[in-house]
């Protein structure tokens, strides 16, 4: 058995009857670690990202957490609502890391932006620790995930460039014309008008070309795209 299906094994035991207690407990181990960037340290993330998962998936686990003593006088506490335990990650780092002013605070921050990638990607909890590691450590992750957060989201509309990219299984790349339209907040809404996709390889600029003047004359002709 991989170090992995064990660790994943271990935390499944943890976790299964009390998720806020299992976090509790880790809050004491917590406060040693706050400067480190050792084995220790990813392990006991992976575990808080475990417990953050189980809490977004249990409702009664959710409403338990949030009853907790410490969130009393938290101004920011979780509710039992759906929209925040969408956000459990948030919560579970701050419960872990605990409420002792400014360290405390600097450490929920640095620990949820280093893990809010992973639970956006829905990484399976026994590989966070790893994840951590080939990444560079905490703070390198952290920084990278501060860097995706300002950038712009993209949703392209379907038609038939958009089907054929979704079509390719694997890696490939593209030359594509893309029309971006009116913004709606920090997510923009575009469409393909013309492109060429190439699996593992570079697409041929000359179909490219081909493709963008044909484009051109349906333009000219006020025929639009054609699908």
């Amino acid at each position: 058995m991989s170090s992995n299906e064990n660790r994943n094994d271990r935390l499944t035991q943890l976790l299964s009857e009390d998720a806020s207690s299992f976090l509790r407990s880790v809050r004491l181990e917590m406060s040693n670690l706050l400067n480190s960037t050792d084995e220790s340290l990813r392990q006991k993330l992976g575990e808080v990202y475990a417990a953050a998962i189980v809490l977004s998936e249990d409702k009664d686990q959710w409403q338990t957490f949030c009853e907790q003593e410490e969130w009393q006088t938290f101004r920011q506490k979780p509710k039992p609502t759906d929209s925040h335990r969408q956000n459990a990650l948030r919560y579970a780092v701050r419960y872990a890391v605990g409420f002792d002013g400014l360290t405390s605070n600097n450490a929920a921050y640095r620990y949820n932006r280093a893990l809010e990638g992973c639970w956006k990607q829905k990484v399976p909890p026994a590989e966070v620790a790893d994840i951590i590691k080939k990444t560079g450590g905490v703070e390198k992750m952290k920084q990278r995930n501060v860097q995706l957060a300002k950038a712009i989201s993209v949703q392209l509309t379907t038609n038939y460039f958009a089907e054929k990219i979704r079509d390719i299984s694997s890696g490939f790349d593209a030359l594509l014309l893309i029309r971006f339209l009116p913004a709606k907040g920090s997510e923009r809404e575009a469409e393909i008008l013309a492109g060429v996709a190439a699996k593992d390889r570079f697409p041929d600029l000359k179909k490219f070309s081909e493709q963008f003047c044909e484009w051109r004359l349906r333009q000219a002709d006020g025929d639009g795209l054609a699908d």
